[in-house]
């Protein structure tokens, strides 16, 4: 299992936006099929 914490330095959540409307494979399949634990991301609330 991969733990991922998601950090933006003064950046837009444009990169959080592409990664959602990823369409091969989708965020949910990422984070489902490969056993990623997103610890904190700061546009979800996780």
């Amino acid at each position: 299992m991969a733990t991922l914490l998601w950090l933006e330095g003064g950046a837009c959540s444009g990169n959080t936006m592409s990664f959602l409307n990823a369409e091969e494979p989708t965020a949910v399949d990422l984070v489902t099929d490969f056993g990623i634990e997103v610890i904190w991301h700061p546009s979800l609330g996780m």
